[in-house]
This record gives C-alpha cells, structure tokens and sequence, in this order.
C-alpha cells in the first residue's frame, strides 16, 4: 500500500484469487464491479509474476486474457517481473516481453501494458535502488522520464551496472548459479516444514515459501503473537527466527507466514530452520 499509495494517493484493491483461483475475466469483471459498488474505480490491474508473497506463478495464457480484458475495459496494466530469473524452470513461466515478441526479436507492448524490473532481487543489489520500465505508451515513458529526474540512479552505480549487465558469460553463470541455491534453499525449507506438519504453498519462483502456520498461530494467542513467540526464541535466550506476518501481505486468512530462506548465508539457514521447528514444536498446536 506504501508503495502505490504514498506519491500518487492511490488506493490498492486486493483481489483475491483464493487457493490459487483463476485470473480470468470472469473474476477480474466480479473484482471490478465489486469494487465499482463501493465507489471505487479501478484503472490500474497490478500483475506481479512471480508472485510475492506466494511465489505463484501466473500463466502466460492467464497474463495474456488479462491484459486483453484490460484493454475492453479501458484498464491499464503493470506486469512486476522483479522476480523473474528465479522461476523454476518447471513452473512454465514466460515474461510478457517474450509474449509480444516478433519474429525479430523486438517487443511491441500494446499502449496499455507497462513491464517493470529491477536488479534488487535477481541480482541481489536492493540497495541500488535500480530498476526500468518498458512500456507500449510513448506518453507514459516520456512521463516517467521526467519524472525519474527526481529519483536519478548515481551515474557510478549506472557505469558499473552497465558494465555487468553487458558481460553476457557472467549474466548467464551468475543466475544460474543463484538459481541453483534459491532453489536448494527452498527445497530444505519445505523439508522442514513438512517434518511438522505445517502446510506451504510450494513455490514456483520468487525467493520465499508461503507457509501456513494458523494452528499455531491459534495455539499462541494468533498470528502476531506467534510472531512475537517465534522472534524472541527460547527461555535460555539462545535466539529465535524472524517471519514475515501475513497481516503484512492482505492475507485472507490468520497464521500465513512469508518465509524467506535465500536471505540466510552459508549454513545460517539449517541453523535458522531448526529454530523453526523448535519454537513450532514448543508452543504445539
């Protein structure tokens, strides 16, 4: 909502696919004239793929019906691809630059559809604060030039990253080397999680694990409360583990929590997953 909001005094309507529902038109026209009943008009359907907080990730066909129905209803459409590199390549993921894509090679977006990406998770650079957006309307990237003047990039960090990005052997050895510990890093996390018994949502891109803590959550006095149990670790003050609380993310339900086990170095993560398990099986369920 701080992102959306604080700049342009927009408001986020969430939409809620459930268990993984549909992004079709029938549910996106059900969204709409939801909303429309409440005095909101949407003009803007937000597409992150792969999904945060989930790591779902949305079909090129599901993308493709939504940007058409987009475009009958007069709504434009940003597709956030922030964690495109770390899709799975089983999970089916196609960007919508490749959709648009001619024979040649060049991508022609329609003027309703606006990509945006950015280095700070492919690429581990968050702090860089460096991203682009690729859009098929002149009037919006000529907007979006002015208005980046405000928010310009340092022109060392534009050397060095044009430097990096331009050394095509690197590129390639870099994510596919990152994709390869993500991946490791998600597959131990779900290990752990399945040893308790707790459901997930197993991922098909993006950096966390979407896991599904509420019988805790419900044993320690609810979602915050874990939160606050889990953080604080043991009695002996050996230390806890820190999660992302669902409330953060509009979760339609109490005890969703974001894993994100990438963030831990080396064998951090083992450590950090064990504490896990521990604090889980002492406030039981």
């Amino acid at each position: 909502d701080r992102d959306f909001g604080a700049l342009t005094d927009c408001q986020v309507v969430p939409f809620d696919r459930g268990d993984g529902g549909p992004l079709d038109p029938a549910t996106l026209s059900g969204a709409l004239s939801s909303a429309a009943s409440r005095g909101v008009t949407c003009r803007v359907l937000a597409i992150t793929n792969p999904s945060n907080p989930t790591g779902e990730v949305v079909s090129a066909e599901e993308v493709r019906a939504a940007i058409d129905w987009a475009g009958e209803h007069g709504v434009d459409v940003i597709v956030n691809e922030l964690y495109a590199c770390s899709a799975r390549p089983t999970s089916g993921f196609r960007s919508v630059l490749e959709m648009y894509q001619d024979g040649n090679g060049s991508c022609k977006l329609p003027e309703h559809v606006h990509f945006v990406w950015g280095l700070s998770k492919d690429f581990a650079v968050n702090g860089l604060r460096c991203g682009c957006i690729y859009s098929g309307s002149s009037a919006l990237t000529e907007a979006a030039t002015k208005f980046a003047c405000f928010f310009q990039v340092g022109g060392t960090v534009q050397v060095q990253l044009a430097d990096v990005l331009e050394d095509d052997a690197w590129v390639d050895s870099f994510l596919q080397e990152s994709l390869r510990r993500v991946t490791s890093a998600l597959d131990e996390t779900e290990a752990a999680l399945s040893s308790v018994g707790a459901p997930f949502k197993p991922p098909g891109g993006a950096l966390f694990v979407w896991a599904n803590l509420g019988a805790w959550a419900s044993a320690a006095g609810g979602e915050l409360a874990l939160f606050e149990r889990l953080a604080a670790g043991p009695p002996d003050g050996s230390g806890g583990v820190l999660l992302c609380p669902g409330e953060s993310f509009r979760s339609p339900g109490e005890g969703w929590f974001r894993i994100c086990p990438p963030a831990a170095p080396g064998g951090h993560l083992s450590v950090g997953l064990e504490r896990l398990v521990a604090g889980l099986s002492r406030v039981g369920r």
